[in-house]
């Protein structure tokens, strides 16, 4: 299993100990919280791609560069200093971000991309 990549096969899951009831009552109560908590992320990152494609509107029409390597430090040092306030490794908020950022400009890259092909509907 790797917590990182957040995988394990059949066989290392049916061979760890399974919590008894009084246990799985204990944790249920926070499980349900964990997925209300995860519910709100994928919001949250639904409505930043929604800013990202305006931010991609705007890039092609003033022949700004999907990536700008300043902006992308500036916002992975900036969460990372949030996290660490937070009690959440800086590395791991980094590395958040830079999954983000990277699915952002891909994004961005798709958006541009036609246009830049002549074969959207826009012109530059």
């Amino acid at each position: 299993m790797a917590i990182g990549n957040a995988t394990a096969s059949a066989a290392t899951f049916e061979a760890m100990p399974r919590p008894n009831a009084e246990t799985e009552t204990m944790l249920s109560d926070h499980r349900r919280r964990i997925d209300e908590l995860d519910d709100h992320i994928v919001r949250l990152l639904a409505e930043r791609f929604e800013v990202v494609r305006e931010v991609a509107k705007i890039k092609a029409a003033h022949d700004i560069p999907v990536r700008l390597p300043e902006r992308i430090r500036e916002v992975c040092e900036r969460n990372s200093v949030h996290g660490a306030e937070r009690g959440i490794d800086p590395n791991f908020i980094w590395r958040i971000y830079d999954q983000i950022i990277e699915a952002s400009c891909s994004l961005e890259d798709d958006l541009v991309a036609p246009r830049e092909s002549g074969n959207g509907t826009s012109p530059r």
